[in-house]
């Protein structure tokens, strides 16, 4: 890819949901419409995802089956704003 792509300038969403099906959807339906979407099945994973990712917007379940989406919510603006992503 040459550094005047514009696949890389495409604003990224990363989707966390236990729903396989409905984060296959919304991928879907973001990526139509030019967004870079990664998606995480849970909350372990989806921080993780986060840092690498480094996504613009978050879609977020809050009440997954595993674990609730709020402590991911503190972490993601944690690494934001102190920097603990870097």
């Amino acid at each position: 890819m040459d550094a005047t792509s514009p696949l890389e300038h495409r604003p990224r969403i990363l989707l966390v949901d236990d729903s396989e099906n409905l984060c296959f959807a919304l991928m879907r339906a973001f990526e139509r419409r030019g967004y870079e979407v990664s998606c995480s099945h849970c909350p372990e994973t989806a921080m993780e995802t986060f840092a690498r990712f480094r996504p613009q917007y978050v879609v977020l379940d809050l009440r997954m089956e595993q674990a609730s989406g709020l402590p991911l919510i503190l972490a993601a603006w944690l690494a934001l704003v102190v920097g603990l992503d870097r």
